[in-house]
């Protein structure tokens, strides 16, 4: 009878789409999972394999080492070491022994720091590593070869076994280890023998299941800090006004843990982080105040920024923010757009009285500019236009053509492209200015912010 595998790349393949030892966070802690999951045999047959692919352009123990070794590092050059010399690739086994890591980017620094010499020959030779390990695993990951003098050649030890010599005793180990290979096909199964079995869509399945598995082991692994900053979050409620600044920071951040874990499936949480949501909610039932502080106690004051819309207040040290995210008159074609009053960043706590004077300052220079608003939008409109087609000349012709009509930039389509825009009219202690200026984002670049800042007759701040 034929063996089940025809070599060590179908036994690799199999493994691949057979849902086996996923969930590593290195390749040393999947290499432990396979030596756990499958036999002596089936863990060496997929560690060479790795290394042989790591090694494509040749053997070079010590390039390989300072490029493919990194996370859980003794215990991926453990289980090398040992699946090298299974298949008898011992030369290869004394050179890689005799090999050492390389500095990374923060123990380069360090030395740099400590030593306060920038330009030694030694630096030099680290960063030019650093350099070349990150050029080598971009390529080998990408699948594009790097431009040619970038690399160094291969340096093979002398004593080493060939990059062909180890794919031949991997085959001959394959063929005296074939039992325990089609073994381990047996008790785990294999997938590819189903009927309607589709590799791409197994892949995307295999991806899945790794970010799943990920996504468990970081909230077993943060369970403990999310329940001491909710019980942190319950004692200090306890203690302070709704309008405590340090209270509002603890406030934010469990929320923050809340809305990340709360997002995706229900079964994609682990029980501890469910019960943990669950008691989250139940304190904010059972405790609003908190969760929603107010801006101010003086109820006409209160009355003119509920007119604006539903409103979020944030307390900073002895600074405080109001966010609206669907303000009252501030249509923008169509456009959502939101406000933000600051008032900033007083060097002690505020009086009652000078918090609202400050409050009140905003509420009179938005209801002004509200009264102002359609030709203040158009100026912001045009120079945001003219500022983002400037931007837009600079992409590749593909994405251009994504914001562009009849061969022309489309001012509809680049002002529809504005991400978390917003208005934001701040005050300062002792100034009687209010600071206006639009902040957005845009679509084609996540890091690119805009902040124009104009005046209450919409005349951009550079112009005046």
């Amino acid at each position: 009878m034929p063996p089940y595998f025809r070599d060590a790349a179908d036994y690799g393949e199999w493994w691949f789409h057979s849902g086996v030892a996923l969930g590593g966070e290195s390749a040393g802690e999947t290499f432990r999972l396979l030596h756990e999951q499958l036999s002596e045999a089936g863990a060496c047959v997929l560690v060479v394999l790795r290394f042989l692919d790591e090694n494509e352009r040749g053997i070079d123990p010590a390039f390989w080492r300072r490029t493919f070794v990194f996370g859980h590092v003794g215990l991926q050059v453990h289980h090398t070491l040992r699946a090298l010399d299974a298949i008898g690739a011992t030369g290869v086994v004394n050179a890689l022994k005799g090999t050492t890591g390389s500095p990374s980017p923060f123990d380069v620094a360090r030395m740099m720091i400590a030593s306060g010499d920038y330009d030694s020959p030694e630096v030099h030779a680290m960063i030019q590593d650093l350099r070349t390990g990150i050029l080598a695993g971009a390529s080998h990951v990408l699948g594009d070869p790097p431009p040619s003098g970038l690399l160094p050649p291969p340096n093979a030890p002398a004593g080493a076994e060939t990059r062909e010599e180890v794919g031949r005793l991997l085959e001959a180990y394959c063929i005296a280890h074939q039992d325990d290979l089609a073994a381990d096909a047996a008790r785990h199964g294999d997938p590819r023998r189903s009927v309607g079995f589709d590799p791409q869509v197994s892949a995307e399945q295999r991806a899945r299941r790794i970010r799943r598995l990920g996504w468990l082991k970081r909230q077993r692994s943060e369970i403990a800090i999310l329940r001491a900053r909710l019980e942190d979050l319950k004692i200090t409620a306890s203690r302070e006004a709704p309008e405590s600044p340090r209270l509002n920071t603890k406030v934010r951040k469990v929320l923050e843990d809340y809305d990340r874990y709360r997002e995706g499936a229900e079964e994609d949480r682990t029980p501890e982080v469910a019960a943990w949501i669950e008691e989250v909610e139940r304190f904010r039932a059972e405790n609003p105040a908190p969760f929603h502080p107010r801006a101010t106690h003086d109820e006409e004051l209160a009355r003119r920024l509920a007119a604006i819309g539903s409103h979020d207040v944030a307390y900073d040290n002895f600074s405080m923010s109001i966010r609206w995210e669907a303000p009252a008159g501030l249509e923008c074609d169509g456009t959502s757009m939101g406000l933000v009053f600051r008032r900033g960043h007083f060097r002690q706590r505020p009086s009652e009285l000078v918090a609202d004077q400050a409050l009140r300052a905003l509420c009179d220079a938005w209801d002004e500019l509200r009264r102002r608003w359609p030709p203040v939008r158009d100026k912001l409109r045009s120079y945001l236009i003219e500022d983002l087609r400037r931007d837009l000349r600079q992409l590749p012709e593909d994405e251009r053509m994504v914001y562009e009509e009849a061969g022309e930039i489309s001012a509809a389509r680049v002002f529809s492209a504005l991400t978390s825009s917003r208005l934001c009219l701040e005050s300062e202690p002792g100034n009687p200015v209010i600071r206006m200026a639009l902040h957005a984002g845009v679509a084609w670049d996540e890091e690119r912010r805009l902040e124009i800042p104009f005046d209450r007759e919409g005349r951009l701040e550079f112009e005046l």
